[in-house]
């Protein structure tokens, strides 16, 4: 973990020293991998990071409209900070060949136990890719970094398309955007399509403390 304070607030992706050392969770189709990635050299839009090779050796091309990919920073003593949706791509500086990271978003203080996902159970609607028509949907659980829906509907190549979830439960209304990262079919024909968060509100925060709360009570109960 790097020694670094950040009090808290958003950190822009070029404030990073050399030699820093990130993940770079990359998300494509049904698969997730993971490279560790060190800063290389610092510009005012970007910066460089060593070439990420297969283990063969080969370099490694990130840059492709279906490929999602997150960073990551350890902080000592604080929350890990997150730079979500960056660009990577292949570029040579000085004779030599780098990755070149882009992002328009600052870091973001990332607290794991967000991730902690709640059954929700509600009946709601989806939408799952551009000019789609709403599915009916069981939404199975939810967390502020994703969530997951049950549904008959088997939409083709849907993993890398956007997803919009309504639905009301708890007197509180939802309306989620998210990415949908995997899919897999269960036993009984339905389909699972599991979505990375676009979005994080008010209303979200609520119900998942909601949900958090009867859980904690069910299991005192038994």
């Amino acid at each position: 973990m790097i020694q670094m304070k950040t009090g808290g607030n958003a950190v822009k992706i070029t404030e990073l020293e050399k030699g820093t050392t990130l993940d770079m969770e990359t998300r494509y189709n049904n698969q997730v991998l993971h490279y560790e990635i060190v800063i290389a050299e610092r510009f005012d839009s970007s910066v460089l990071v060593e070439a990420v090779r297969s283990e063969e050796g080969k370099l490694l091309d990130f840059d492709s409209p279906n490929l999602f990919i997150d960073l990551t920073l350890n902080v000592d003593d604080d929350k890990p900070m997150m730079w979500k949706n960056v660009k990577v791509r292949c570029v040579t500086y000085k004779k030599a060949v780098y990755h070149q990271i882009l992002s328009d978003r600052d870091g973001v203080p990332f607290n794991r136990r967000d991730s902690v996902r709640v059954y929700s159970g509600a009946e709601g609607k989806a939408q799952i890719g551009p000019h789609k028509a709403g599915v009916d949907v069981i939404v199975k659980d939810v967390s502020y970094t994703g969530f997951a829906i049950v549904t008959e509907k088997d939409v083709e190549d849907s993993v890398g398309s956007g997803v919009r979830l309504v639905f009301d439960d708890e007197r509180l209304h939802l309306d989620l955007r998210g990415t949908v990262v995997r899919k897999f079919s269960l036993e009984n024909g339905k389909f699972v399509y599991g979505c990375a968060m676009d979005n994080n509100n008010l209303m979200l925060q609520k119900y998942v403390t909601i949900r958090q709360r009867q859980e904690m009570k069910r299991n005192n109960i038994n």
